[in-house]
């Protein structure tokens, strides 16, 4: 049996649950909003986890993973907001977890640093190359977290909603800001992006209100949708002439005064620069 799709969403009157080792698939939205869930049993007959399962359950403090679970969906505990640990049984064959931080097997994939986690700054492990969608997404108190020279993949919205985090640097083997993945970080105001990456994302760093500057490297070929949007103390960025696409609202509502666009640039989308406050373009 199963607890299907969307079972509990917001029952927000749910504090407990102990699911019955009949079941074998926690469906995609089954709790997600549950906001009143402190308590979650899960037993060693669940394979599957789908996505968004526990998204919003914002009393859920701890959570453990029985050996039985082989797949875990996107954004199974994001929004969790008072999530400090993520257990995993040590006979599990697909999952691990180290200092409450969630992983695959071979903690190559970084899966979901839990948002209420008490530390303030995190080094990421020396095994992992791939950061996952929504690793980081809504934690509170990380001001700072050390990416190492091994990781090469960092997922859409990995860092979205980090409302501490105030600087980060971005390792030359990363070739790519993903969709959101800096978007809604309220209190950064340093990334240092390496001459290996070639796009940044639609909305990657949207609503980053603290970032005042920017060095874009001459490696950029495209700059996504909405990919500074409201990042209002914007006031000093360099287009290289590696970029040739500046897409849709890439700009919009910064404090920009004054840009240049390179003449690499064939393509500038709708409303670029709408309500920034540019003096000279």
């Amino acid at each position: 049996t199963s607890i299907g799709d969307n079972a509990f969403q917001y029952a927000i009157g749910l504090n407990n649950v102990t699911i019955p080792n009949t079941v074998t698939s926690i469906g995609d939205d089954a709790l997600n909003g549950a906001e009143n869930l402190t308590i979650i049993n899960i037993p060693n007959s669940v394979t599957t986890i789908g996505d968004r399962a526990f998204y919003g359950a914002t009393s859920l403090t701890s959570i453990t993973i029985p050996a039985s679970v082989t797949s875990i969906g996107t954004g199974a505990f994001s929004g969790a907001a008072s999530l400090t640990l993520v257990d995993v049984d040590v006979d599990n064959t697909e999952y691990a977890s180290l200092d409450g931080v969630l992983f695959d097997k071979q903690q190559l994939l970084l899966i979901k640093y839990p948002e209420d986690k008490s530390d303030t700054s995190y080094t990421i492990p020396n095994t992992v190359t791939s950061i996952g969608d929504d690793a980081f997404s809504g934690v509170k108190i990380l001001t700072s977290i050390d990416i190492h020279d091994g990781v090469s993949i960092i997922g859409d919205r990995a860092f979205y909603g980090a409302t501490s985090l105030t600087s980060i640097t971005i390792p030359a083997s990363v070739t790519s800001i993903g969709v959101g993945v800096f978007a809604n970080t309220p209190n950064l105001t340093t990334v240092t992006i390496p001459n290996s990456v070639t796009s940044i994302g639609d909305d990657a760093f949207s609503y980053a209100i603290s970032l005042t500057s920017i060095t874009i490297p001459d490696s950029v070929i495209t700059i996504g949708d909405r990919a500074f949007q409201n990042t209002s103390s914007l006031i000093s960025i360099n287009i290289p002439s590696s970029v040739t696409s500046i897409e849709d609202f890439a700009f919009q509502d910064t404090s920009l005064n004054s840009i240049t666009i390179p003449a690499s640039v064939t393509t500038i989308g709708t409303n670029v620069f709408l309500d920034a406050a540019l003096l000279t373009e």
